[in-house]
């Protein structure tokens, strides 16, 4: 089963979304709801994207939301909406790898993400 992303980019270059839609490349059905979002932000927004923006991406049942903490070089992945609010926030720092949820056999290396 092979999950097909979908990439928004903006003109901000602080903004980077993409979304794996709930359905498999070999799926006739039209896909529910994205299962994954992932931003690249800048300390001015960070405190919103951690609790506003949490809060409607829990709300709207946004499986896997990542915040890229470019400062803090850390990537925060919040898991498990219920209710309007994520069950699981964990930072991972830069040395560690996280498996995102719509690939597991995958593995994303945090400190990649501030290489160059």
């Amino acid at each position: 089963m092979m999950l097909l992303p979908r990439t928004i980019r903006t003109t901000n270059p602080s903004l980077t979304s993409s979304c794996f839609p709930n359905h498999s490349a070999n799926s006739r059905t039209t896909p529910s709801l994205p299962i994954f979002a992932w931003w690249w932000k800048y300390p001015t927004t960070l405190g919103f994207d951690l609790t506003t923006k949490a809060r409607l991406y829990a709300r709207a049942r946004i499986v896997e939301y990542w915040v890229v903490d470019i400062p803090g070089r850390r990537v925060i992945v919040h898991r498990d909406p219920h209710e309007g609010q994520y069950q699981s926030v964990i930072a991972y720092a830069e040395h560690e790898t996280v498996k995102p949820l719509a690939s597991l056999d995958s593995e994303f290396p945090v400190g990649s993400a501030f290489a160059g």
